[in-house]
């Protein structure tokens, strides 16, 4: 995510990792950094199935994942 020289997001992540990094160095301010596999929004999912997971959780029924749910892009 962080090597793509071409996309906004990627340099305003940098800049908000780097600001909350110096606060925890200078201020013990407690900090996770999260890195996900997929970015989405309102318009774009990071499922296969798009909003038909969406429905399927809405209405209790089960979301299908490939393999046994221990793969890294679960």
């Amino acid at each position: 995510m962080l090597e793509n020289p071409f996309w906004e997001f990627r340099a305003i992540k940098i800049a908000c990792e780097e600001r909350l990094l110096h606060a925890y160095r200078q201020e013990q301010f407690p900090v996770t950094i999260v890195r996900p596999s997929h970015t989405y929004d309102k318009t774009l999912l990071p499922m296969d199935g798009g909003w038909t997971v969406v429905d399927r959780m809405i209405k209790g029924k089960p979301v299908i994942v490939h393999g046994d749910g221990t793969s890294l892009w679960t």
